[in-house]
Formats: structure tokens, C-alpha cells, sequence
């Protein structure tokens, strides 16, 4: 998947093109297809803007739980598929997603094209639909506790039926074997002249995610200009090594800074008074980049964008502490440590970073962009 991110990355003004390449190459490309997950269950920066991407899941209840998580089941079930199915080992969906009102949690997987019952995606497709019936352990939930899910392949919209069809085989084949599958469905997207829509197609799409994506919804515009992508890439934020336009360098920047910052915000919110508040560079950078940070090229880069957010944080919350912030920023675990003595005063330092704007204390990088270089 970093791989495929890289090459995307390289060409994204291109991503909407009329032709071939929007048409198959970006809709066909996983990586591409995850973001369009992530836009629609994530609160957007770029909310206002006529080509932004549409929460349309996130207004609907939905909420990003985990990515690329294990998908694991309980013993006795992960004992019959190991010994008597050989199907060992638990997959990785690429997103599992929390649903409103104790409905079925979506486990999303994306595709590039359908596949069939002999597929070398074969394996991977039952390993899903077998342990996708309850995912309450991967979940976190309290033992005992069972929480539905439905397993939902997201591929271009030419593929799904077919797509659909070789899932209803899989699940009679693992009934077979007195396996119960989960409910599965597939959601396919396509490129029209107003930009990428997304709709549930086939199978056993659960509620509210059928009447959501009951009918072709826009949830990528395309922008003014056909041959632009309206935003880059950055719920699953771009390696900083790739080389990108200074222009787009900041604006990536100043997203990511601002995701860190939320992130801390909800750290001190939720701590109870008094207490020295601990906020580590390394573990913000993760949160705010859905861990995708430990994925990049340079090393270096993750340490400079750690310690980048504890200057930024120790900038904005110097002017509501009445103690000096204890700053370790040199080190392997550039963190700031903050002393808070009560409510009032944990109030007021997350007041003073959602207040802030990361954009006023950033500057442009030079013209061989580096992100985090000073």
C-alpha cells in the first residue's frame, strides 16, 4: 500500500482526467479507493469548498475504528477455520468502521477488480467473510459482547455484480463447512462528468449504509479544472520524501500540524485535574496519521515532524500556562509536559490550541522541498 501511496502521489493532478488513466487507473488504484473511505467518514478541513470531498458516511454515523487492523475471532471459530479449512492466519481488511445505533459494522476491503471463485484473492475473501460475523473482538468490546459486522468490498461499479456474485459462492462454500458467513456487499464507484460517485450495488448492503449510497452520490467533485484533483492525498498523508510543489508542501503541512493538534487537544480534554499532562510527539504524529507515519522512507523525517508538533504545542500553550512547559525536544522522545492544577485551567490550554492556526507559524519550505526541514 505505501508503495501504490508513492506512485499516486506523483501524479495525483492527473487523478481526474477524463480517459483511461481517471477512469480505470485512479478508480482501480486501492490506495485511492481507501481515501475515498476516509473522506467520507472523516470531519474535512476543506468542508465549504464546492470540489471538497462529502462526509456523506460520517453524517450518517459513521466513524473510522481502525486501519489495516487484524480481524480476530474467538478461539474455537479460529481453530475449525485454521485446522479444517486451512485458513490460517487473520486477514487485514483495509478499514474497519464503527456504525450508528448498534447496527452491522462495515469491514471494508478495496479492490481493484472483481475476482472469482478460483482467484488468488480466493483465500483472502473467506478468511474476511468468516470473521467479519462478529468483530467484537478487534472491536476492544467487553467479553462476551457481540458485535455484528457485514463485509463490504468497495470496487469499480462495472465489477460489482460480479464481484457480488463470486461472494455469495465463498459464503455457500464456507456454510458448507458449517462456517456462517457475515452479510456481504459491494459498493462500487465510478467517474462521471461531476466527478466520483459511490453506491451500494449489490449484496447485502446493511442500513444505514444502503439508504445512504441507495442512489450514485458525488463524493469526490471534480474540480473547475477536469485534469485537477481537488485536494492531495492526506487522510493517509503522503510520504515527506516524495517530492511535491512548495505550494502543496505547506498546505500538506499545515493539515498535519492541525490533525496533531486536534489530537492533543482531546489528550488534555480528557484528563481529570490536577495532573502533569505528557504529550509525546511521536504518539501524536501516529494519531494524526493514522499510523502511517512509521511508514515512511526517511526516519529522520518521522523525529523532525515529532519534534516540529512539541515546538508548535509549547508555542501555543506557553501563553496560557502560569508554570514554565517542561520541553524535551533534542531527544529520541521529543515530548512537553505540562502541569495542569484544575478544570479552569485544563479548559484554557485547549481553548488556546483549537484557537490557533498552525498556518501563522509555518513557512514555506525551499524550492527542493523537504517537509519538515526548518
Amino acid at each position: 500500500m505505501h508503495a501504490a501511496l508513492v506512485a499516486l502521489l506523483e501524479h495525483y493532478n492527473a487523478l481526474l482526467a477524463d480517459g483511461l488513466t481517471g477512469r480505470f487507473g485512479v478508480l482501480a488504484d486501492p490506495t485511492f479507493q481507501l481515501n475515498l473511505l476516509l473522506w467520507m467518514q472523516q470531519q474535512l478541513p476543506t468542508a465549504g469548498s464546492p470540489t471538497s470531498p462529502k462526509s456523506v458516511l460520517r453524517d450518517a454515523g459513521y466513524a473510522v475504528h481502525a486501519v489495516g487492523a487484524k480481524l480476530v475471532c474467538s478461539g474455537e471459530l479460529e481453530e475449525k477455520l485454521a485446522v479444517d479449512l486451512e485458513l490460517r492466519g487473520a486477514p487485514q481488511p483495509d478499514m474497519l468502521a464503527s456504525a450508528p445505533g448498534g447496527t452491522a459494522w462495515p469491514v471494508w476491503e478495496c479492490k481493484a477488480s472483481g475476482f472469482g471463485t478460483n482467484s488468488s484473492t480466493t483465500r483472502q475473501a473467506l478468511k474476511i467473510l468468516a470473521r467479519s460475523r462478529d468483530v467484537a473482538l478487534v472491536a476492544g468490546a467487553q467479553p462476551g459482547r457481540e458485535i455484528l459486522g457485514a463485509a463490504i468490498w468497495l470496487t469499480r461499479a462495472d465489477d460489482a455484480n460480479a464481484l457480488n456474485e463470486t461472494l455469495d459462492d465463498l459464503a455457500a462454500q464456507l456454510a458448507e463447512d458449517d462456517v456462517a458467513a457475515a452479510t456481504s456487499g459491494v459498493v462500487g464507484i465510478d467517474l462521471d462528468v461531476a466527478g466520483v460517485t459511490a453506491q451500494a450495488i449489490a449484496g447485502d448492503v446493511p442500513e444505514p449504509l444502503q439508504s445512504v449510497l441507495a442512489q450514485p452520490i458525488v463524493v469526490l467533485p471534480r474540480a473547475d479544472d477536469s485534469e485537477q484533483n481537488p485536494r492531495p492525498l492526506y487522510f493517509i498523508p503522503f510520504d515527506p520524501g516524495v517530492q511535491q510543489e512548495p505550494e502543496e508542501v505547506k498546505r500538506c503541512l499545515d493539515i498535519l500540524l492541525d490533525r496533531a493538534r486536534m489530537e492533543a487537544a482531546s489528550v488534555i480534554g480528557l484528563t481529570a485535574t490536577p495532573a502533569t499532562i505528557v504529550l509525546q510527539g511521536h504518539e501524536l504524529l501516529s494519531a494524526a496519521t493514522i499510523g502511517m507515519s512509521a511508514r515512511w522512507q526517511d526516519h529522520g523525517d518521522r523525529q523532525k515532524a515529532a519534534a516540529k508538533i512539541v515546538s508548535l504545542l509549547e508555542h501555543e500553550l506557553s501563553m496560557v500556562s502560569d508554570r514554565p512547559l517542561m520541553r524535551s525536544g533534542e531527544g529520541a522522545m521529543p515530548h512537553l509536559d505540562i502541569k495542569v492544577h484544575n478544570d479552569d485551567q485544563r479548559d484554557a490550554l485547549v481553548e488556546a490550541i483549537v484557537a490557533a492556526a498552525p498556518s501563522s507559524i509555518t513557512e514555506l519550505p525551499p524550492a527542493q522541498p523537504k517537509l519538515f526541514d526548518e
